[in-house]
């Protein structure tokens, strides 16, 4: 049995909320993030205050605790992630936000790029809506705006349950 399935370690985080590498000292486990993404995303900017830094640390350790259930507290991850930008861990957030959804749709002037994971499924559904293109050097489908209900009913045929980051930066759940 591996330490992650301790009863000792259920009120631990054991991955890391940014990049879910198992955390293995005891800051990490509390704060719920590991030194290298603390280092790497702006967690130890000395600009945020402690008060902001106390409440993101409660945040965060829910976020990487949610990989073992879902999140506590009757938080969602967009909430958390939305909470994690108001408390000035922009870069933390986004990154979060990156690695957990689904899907990610940015608009660049009239044109919509879904950035998405991979399953033979989802690339048969998603190849059904109209104007869809596959652009190889960046490695995602590209849609016409004008497809935007089409490809919003195909995400949520392909990736049902999960969530999906919006130009916006918001968080929803196809």
């Amino acid at each position: 049995m591996s330490y992650e399935q301790l009863k000792s370690t259920l009120l631990l985080a054991t991955h890391c909320a940014v990049c879910a590498r198992p955390l293995r000292d005891a800051k990490s486990a509390e704060l719920g993030i590991g030194p290298d993404c603390r280092k790497k995303y702006g967690y130890d900017d000395p600009s945020i205050s402690d008060e902001n830094r106390s409440k993101a640390n409660r945040l965060i350790f829910l976020i990487a605790d949610s990989r073992k259930g879902p999140m506590g507290e009757g938080l969602t991850l967009g909430d958390a992630i939305a909470q994690l930008r108001t408390l000035g861990f922009n870069v933390i957030a986004q990154t979060i936000a990156e690695r957990t959804c689904a899907a990610q749709i940015t608009r660049e002037g009239e044109t919509l790029i879904v950035a998405s994971a991979y399953s033979a499924e989802s690339v048969a559904i998603l190849r059904s809506v109209p104007g869809r293109r596959w652009d190889k050097e960046r490695k995602v489908n590209t849609f016409p705006y004008a497809s935007k209900g089409a490809l919003w009913g195909a995400l949520k045929r392909a990736y049902p349950g999960q969530t999906c980051l919006i130009p916006d930066g918001s968080i929803v759940k196809l």
